[in-house]
């Protein structure tokens, strides 16, 4: 004989899955549409979105993240992680592929032409040439 699936009492043959109580027929009805299983992982998702949305979970986990030892723990990893040879490699050949692309190549170029345009950049690199050239001159007659 076997036993209900919903309360454990035996049932009554071999081919049913539940005994012959109303909650328990009433259980493998919904059971068999489907109620249980897509409500529950629905919610269960829908509650853990709503969770972290909350003020008061946001400021506990800011206020976590800045705490000195958890910074100190996770910087601690990460320097450690990008120090092993196989993950420097990986990192290094991924740069490699990415700054080889004609399209990055060319946003590089654009931002440097952008760049030394600014009045600001402009300034700061004739100052440094005034002086670079006034030490030169300098330099050649001693």
């Amino acid at each position: 004989m076997r036993k209900c699936w919903n309360c454990g009492q035996p049932t009554g043959d071999e081919n049913s899955r539940v005994c012959f109580d109303k909650i328990c027929q009433r259980a493998e009805m919904r059971s068999q549409r489907g109620d249980f299983k897509s409500k529950w992982r629905i919610t269960k998702h829908e509650y853990a979105r709503e969770y972290e949305k909350r003020p008061k979970v946001k400021k506990q986990r800011r206020e976590y993240s800045q705490r000195p030892e958890v910074k100190e723990r996770r910087r601690g990893y990460m320097r450690e992680y990008f120090q092993r040879p196989e993950v420097k490699e990986r990192l290094h050949e991924r740069m490699r592929k990415y700054h080889s692309r004609p399209e990055v190549k060319e946003r590089r170029r654009e931002y440097a032409r952008e760049y030394y345009q600014r009045p600001e950049v402009k300034e700061r690199m004739r100052k440094y040439s005034r002086e670079y050239y006034r030490l030169k001159k300098l330099r050649e007659e001693e």
